[in-house]
């Protein structure tokens, strides 16, 4: 990794990082890793590993204030996916017996290799009734060219059940729905899991991933 020469930059990068200390070691900010390795790496009713096996891993930075931000990596089909992200966790006063939790969040997703995949996503999640609720807006999707909307449900059961479907603006890009159901058990503080999805994306062919992740 190459040196900063910007004299300015490199100021804020230590102000950053000595701020980030600081607030450690007062408590107010909690670090959190986790690690993965899986047989396919699937998202959204996609494979984007080729149906190969993938290694994962990122970091996570949480404020007291709910507040939080950090990294992410994958190896992908065509090289490298690194993603960063910033975000709000709050419990909203409105409503609290319908929606017990929310999560604002920015994503920006990068293809250091192919940078024509690289995009944006504004997400809204939250716990409506106890289902898994995501609202997200996308400026584009990978190399297509066209905004777009993409909305999931889900709940958090012993099988994880959820259904994605993608809007895309453009009449030339294809809306696709899909189905996902996860097997998964925690052993050792080490958390095991069998997902199937099932979408037109992949002509209704069943893909299926095993993985095994690791929070630290």
């Amino acid at each position: 990794m190459g040196r900063i020469k910007n004299p300015s930059k490199r100021a804020f990068f230590l102000s950053f990082f000595l701020l980030c200390s600081t607030l450690i070691q007062a408590g107010q900010i909690r670090e959190s890793f986790n690690f993965a390795l899986l047989s396919n790496y699937l998202w959204r009713g996609q494979s984007l590993s080729d149906q190969q096996a993938a290694v994962q891993g990122g970091a996570t930075l949480f404020h007291s204030m709910g507040l939080y931000g950090g990294a992410w990596t994958s190896n992908f089909s065509d090289g490298s996916e690194i993603d960063l992200y910033f975000g709000h966790q709050f419990s909203p006063s409105l409503l609290p017996k319908i929606i017990s939790h929310m999560d604002l969040r920015l994503t920006l997703y990068q293809f250091p290799m192919s940078t024509r995949n690289n995009f944006t996503e504004l997400s809204l999640s939250l716990d409506l009734w106890g289902l898994d609720v995501a609202f997200i807006y996308f400026n584009k999707f990978f190399a297509y060219e066209t905004t777009g909307e993409y909305l999931s449900i889900g709940r958090k059961i012993f099988l994880e059940p959820q259904i994605g479907y993608l809007f895309f603006e453009k009449d030339n890009v294809e809306n696709y729905i899909h189905y996902d159901l996860a097997l998964k058990k925690i052993y050792l503080e080490t958390e095991f899991a069998l997902t199937l999805s099932l979408s037109n994306k992949a002509e209704n062919e069943i893909l299926s991933s095993f993985s095994i992740m690791k929070n630290f």
